[in-house]
């Protein structure tokens, strides 16, 4: 499927249609509901306190090294957040939107200085005419277009190997009976 096909499918699951119900069902509307907030803390907070190392090969086994990359996987990736919350807000983005992004920003000499989240409320994922990954932000105030090489993306379950789909979106109906009771 290309990018365009997987806009297609999102708006027939948009996050932030209503249900049958009639009731609004997006983030914020679902994350009131105990068990879809339950879940998420759950997998964000698991996720978030693994350990994380960078590991190098060695012939059928693994050794994990000493790596630049460890300090902002393991302790500070940029000078406002612990590891820890980088990662839980990375999962939380996967649980409700089914992707998760970073901007990679770069010191003097070209290695990684920092890694600084962003909302995937406000991101558009699309191809430039050579065929290229190009990332459209768009949050208040804060434009920008990021290349493949400026953003550490990882997407949940999806079905064109570039997007997540949205757990959200996809249980909306089930997010919006509850709303609906309650």
């Amino acid at each position: 499927l290309t990018l365009a096909d997987a806009d297609s499918f999102s708006s027939a699951f948009n996050v932030g249609t209503k249900s049958q119900t009639g009731a609004v069902v997006n983030d914020n509307t679902a994350l009131k509901q105990s068990a879809v907030y339950a879940c998420v803390r759950v997998l964000a907070e698991t996720v978030a306190s693994l350990p994380l190392r960078v590991y190098q090969r060695n012939g059928d086994s693994r050794e994990a090294i000493d790596h630049p990359l460890n300090r902002f996987l393991g302790v500070t990736p940029n000078g406002e957040q612990t590891a820890f919350e980088l990662r839980e807000f990375q999962m939380s983005c996967l649980g409700l939107r089914g992707n998760a992004y970073s901007q990679k920003i770069y010191d003097r000499a070209g290695r990684i200085g920092e890694i600084n989240p962003l909302n995937a409320a406000y991101m558009k994922v699309d191809r430039d005419k050579a065929g290229n990954l190009i990332f459209d932000y768009q949050e208040t105030g804060n434009a920008k277009q990021f290349k493949v090489d400026d953003i550490w993306r990882v997407a949940a379950l999806g079905n064109n190997g570039v997007l997540g789909l949205s757990p959200i979106a996809l249980a909306r109906e089930s997010i919006g009976m509850s709303i609906a009771v309650e």
